[in-house]
C-alpha cells in the first residue's frame, strides 16, 4: 500500500514498547533512531510523530514537528487501563513511568503543534502535558462501508440460527471491555437465550487469548460465543451488515472505528460510556461494564426496542464528517501552517 501511494517506509527498530527488552534498552535505541534520522535531516520538511517515545526521538530535529497524540500514553497516565494489567506489568510500567514519563512530557512541550482524534482527549492532553491540542478527526473509509444484502453477507447469518447476534472487536486488553462484557452476555442469556456473540481479535497474543477461552468457558458461554480469529478488514463490512448490534463497550475510549464503520453499515451500536458515537435511544446504547446489572438492564431494553433505531442516520453523517478527504485537508492545513510559521 505504501508503495502505491508513493510513501516509502523504513524500518528503524523491530522490536516495540510490547517488549520488556525494549524498555529496557529504551534509551540507546532511542539515540540509535536520532543518529539514523539526523543523517538525512537536510531532505525533511516537517518531523510527524505519534506516542511515546517517539516524540522523544524528534525532541531536537531542527524542523517543524508535529505529534498526533491519540491520549496521553495510557501506561504512564491512565489509571483505569492499568488496573486491566497484570500484577507484574503494572509493576514494571510503575517503574518506567518513574525513568521515562519526565521525557514524554518535555518531549511533547518541545513540539511545535499536537494534534488528536476527538474532542474529549483536548482536555487530557492539557492536564497530562500542559499544551492544547487541536481536533483533526481520524478519517474513515466511506467507500468500503455502507449498507447492502450481499451474498456474503447473506451467508453469514444463514450460519446463524439465532437473535440477538452480537459482533465484537478487541486487542484483548483491558480498554475494550471484552472479559466483563463477557459476563453481561451471560445474563443476557437469561432472557435472550437465542443471543450469540462474535469476536474478532485483532493482535497476536496467545496468552491473553488463551484467558478469553478460558473465561467461555468458565462462563458456559461455549455455544453462545465464537471466536473468529483476525479477520481481514475486507470481510468486516459482511459482519457489519450481518449482525444486529456491534458491541464496543471501552473503558476511556471516546472514539471507535468499529463503531463508526457499522453505523454507515446501519447497524446499531452499543459503546462504552465515552463512546462519541452513540445517540442514546436513535443508533444504540452506551453502558459502563463495571455496572453488570445497569448494562444488563439497558441491553435487554435496547434489543426489545431495536426495530425503531435509525442508525443510519448517524452513519451518513459521519460519510460527510469523518471522511479522509475532511480529515486529510485538515491536516494538511495544519502542515502547511506549521511549515509556513517556521520559514517566518
Amino acid at each position: 500500500m505504501a508503495a502505491q501511494i508513493g510513501v516509502g517506509l523504513e524500518t528503524l527498530d523491530v522490536s516495540s514498547t510490547n517488549s520488556p527488552l525494549y524498555w529496557l534498552t529504551l534509551a540507546p535505541r532511542v539515540t540509535m533512531k536520532r543518529r539514523q534520522l539526523q543523517a538525512r535531516i537536510a531532505s525533511y520538511d516537517v518531523a510527524v510523530t505519534s506516542m511515546f517515545p517517539m516524540n522523544w526521538v524528534i525532541e531536537d530535529l531542527p524542523i517543524p514537528k508535529i505529534q498526533i497524540c491519540y491520549e496521553p500514553f495510557a501506561f504512564f497516565y491512565d489509571s483505569r487501563f492499568k488496573s486491566s494489567l497484570r500484577i507484574h506489568e503494572r509493576l514494571f510500567f510503575a517503574m518506567a513511568a518513574l525513568v521515562y514519563a519526565r521525557f514524554d512530557r518535555r518531549s511533547t512541550r518541545a513540539i511545535d503543534r499536537t494534534i488528536t482524534v476527538n474532542e474529549t482527549n483536548v482536555p487530557k492532553i492539557k492536564a497530562a502535558y500542559g499544551v492544547d491540542a487541536r481536533v483533526v478527526y481520524a478519517g474513515v473509509d466511506t467507500s468500503r462501508f455502507s449498507k447492502n444484502r450481499s451474498h456474503e453477507v447473506l451467508a453469514i447469518r444463514s450460519r446463524q440460527s439465532t437473535e440477538p447476534l452480537l459482533f465484537h472487536s478487541t486487542d484483548l486488553s483491558g480498554t475494550k471491555g471484552t472479559m466483563p462484557f463477557l459476563s453481561i452476555f451471560r445474563r443476557l442469556l437469561a432472557t435472550f437465550p437465542k443471543a450469540r456473540l462474535l469476536i474478532t481479535v485483532y493482535v497476536q497474543n496467545a496468552a491473553r487469548l488463551r484467558e478469553l477461552r478460558q473465561r467461555i468457558a468458565k462462563l458456559a458461554l461455549d455455544e453462545s460465543v465464537e471466536i473468529l480469529g483476525c479477520l481481514p478488514r475486507e470481510e468486516l463490512p459482511f459482519y457489519y451488515n450481518a449482525v444486529d448490534f456491534v458491541c464496543q463497550p471501552s473503558l476511556d475510549q471516546p472514539a471507535s472505528w468499529p463503531l463508526r464503520e457499522s453505523l454507515m453499515c446501519g447497524t446499531p451500536i452499543v459503546g462504552g460510556m465515552q463512546s462519541e458515537e452513540v445517540v442514546e435511544g436513535v443508533n444504540g446504547c452506551r453502558i459502563d461494564v463495571t455496572d453488570v446489572d445497569g448494562s444488563v438492564a439497558r441491553l435487554e431494553e435496547l434489543f426489545r426496542t431495536r426495530v425503531s433505531l435509525e442508525p443510519l442516520v448517524s452513519g451518513n453523517a459521519i460519510k460527510e464528517l469523518y471522511s479522509r478527504e475532511r480529515s486529510a485537508a485538515a491536516f494538511q492545513a495544519i502542515l502547511t501552517e506549521a511549515e509556513t510559521a517556521s520559514v517566518r
